[in-house]
């Protein structure tokens, strides 16, 4: 009597998914859309009209934020998160993708902090009516005169800030909130990769993080 061999392959059951796995991919894909989104909108806001200034006679002229250095910097910053948001998708420790996230809190926080200091310094920065007024009554200034000719231009020049202040200011809250969410993913797959680890046997630190 012959033994019978079971050629059946052996199976083996599958290991089980981390039960945070699903919430890390949420997290990473919205945190990543976010930052993507608000460097994004943080650019194109700086290429927008920042102010208008009306004129009683000729007209109005429009300034591209562009046209200023706090614009050219939150152009630059707005490129640089959107850089480093994808640079993120290809790091493996949590140290660099923490280190990311942090910068990304910083130019947006940066963003903000140029956009006031843009508000705050407009008149003098666009108008500049002190000099304007200057230029006019040059070669027979007094302060009479100075007063005169600069309390007319106040009533035939004004300024307006315009909505490409606004699509920055909206970008560097979307690139914020992109950053804290995407922090928050990487503490969580931090924790999936060392659980993972010590199911494995692996000491504690050892495992590299697997495409994610």
């Amino acid at each position: 009597m012959t033994d019978e061999v079971d050629l059946a392959p052996s199976e083996e059951p599958a290991a089980a998914e981390h039960p945070e796995t699903n919430r890390a991919l949420k997290l990473r894909a919205w945190g990543f859309l976010a930052t993507a989104l608000g460097g994004l909108l943080a650019g194109v806001g700086a290429l927008l009209p920042w102010a208008k200034i009306t004129q009683f006679v000729k007209g109005y002229n429009s300034f591209p934020g562009t046209d200023f250095w706090q614009g050219v910097t939150v152009l630059v910053l707005g490129l640089l998160i959107v850089i480093v948001v994808f640079a993120m998708r290809f790091q493996r420790t949590y140290e660099r993708r923490r280190l990311i996230g942090r910068f990304v809190i910083v130019a947006a926080v940066g963003i903000v902090a140029l956009l006031g200091v843009f508000v705050v310094r407009a008149d003098s920065q666009v108008l500049n009516l002190e000099e304007q007024a200057s230029t006019l009554v040059e070669g027979q200034e007094t302060p009479e005169l100075l007063d005169k000719v600069l309390a007319e231009l106040q009533k035939e020049i004004s300024l307006e800030f315009q909505y490409g202040l606004a699509v920055s200011f909206a970008g560097a809250l979307f690139a914020l909130l992109g950053a804290f969410v995407s922090l928050r993913w990487a503490r969580v797959r931090a924790t999936i990769q060392q659980d993972e680890g010590e199911a494995f046997g692996a000491p504690k630190g050892s495992v590299p993080d697997p495409a994610s």
